[in-house]
């Protein structure tokens, strides 16, 4: 088929080099001895999610319930929903996904986490959860500090809802047009902000084992620092111009 010959709209992706960054990263992940957990939110494809799992991607994380419904129907079966979920008839939807998969839901509150409590109440469950932190995105998350720790432990003290990690994304680094090593010290900061505050976390008897690092100008750095175990790029699989 020539390009002349394709109805638009349509994407066109080179397959060659798609699969030359999807390889890239897993090696990356693999040689830091972190996880690979892709965000499928540049692509929100379950082909493509299926050659990041080829490659090595221990799950996959994702923007929101519906794209969790999408994959964990063509077969996906860990997965994290970054976006906190507080509407009654989300958190019903990603419940009856528990059925097929992992679900692992990211919270950044005590009112939203208190939510995922009564509804777990009144279903005899119990909601995997990872808190969100800020490390300079100043997006959503909790602060990595005192006040951090003790929404941290509130959350976990509700029946029903088990932090299990926590997990940033450093999207503040897209907006940093300096040179490379700028990149790799925003990247450290990042990453070392969340090793001490998964270990503060632990301190306090709360099973922060997993941590977790986003965005894919930062996960090849990250994924060299002691104490993460898990990073999330998602632009990579395009590597486009952003």
């Amino acid at each position: 088929m020539f390009k002349k010959e394709i109805d638009t709209p349509a994407i066109l992706v080179d397959y060659d080099i798609m699969h030359n960054n999807l390889k890239k990263m897993a090696e990356a992940a693999r040689e830091g001895g972190v996880d690979l957990r892709p965000h499928i939110k540049t692509h929100k494809t379950p082909e493509i999610a299926g050659l990041q799992r080829d490659y090595g991607s221990r799950g996959i994380t994702v923007a929101k319930v519906g794209e969790a419904e999408v994959m964990v129907k063509s077969g996906f079966d860990d997965i994290l929903i970054a976006y906190p979920l507080v509407k009654e008839n989300k958190i019903k939807r990603m419940y009856k996904l528990a059925d097929r998969a992992r679900i692992i839901s990211g919270v950044d509150s005590f009112t939203g986490a208190r939510i995922l409590s009564e509804f777990a109440g009144g279903h005899n469950t119990v909601f995997e959860v990872m808190l969100i932190v800020d490390t300079g995105l100043e997006r959503c998350g909790v602060k990595p500090d005192r006040e951090g720790i003790e929404t941290a432990r509130m959350i976990d003290n509700l029946p029903g809802v088990k932090i299990i990690g926590v997990f940033t994304h450093e999207g503040h680094v897209y907006g940093n047009p300096g040179p490379d090593h700028e990149i790799r010290k925003l990247a450290r900061e990042a990453a070392q902000t969340m090793v001490k505050f998964g270990a503060r976390l632990r301190e306090e008897e709360i099973d922060a084992n997993i941590i977790s690092v986003g965005s894919t100008p930062t996960a090849a750095y990250n994924a060299r620092v002691k104490g993460i175990t898990e990073i999330r790029p998602g632009t990579y699989v395009f590597n486009d111009m952003n």
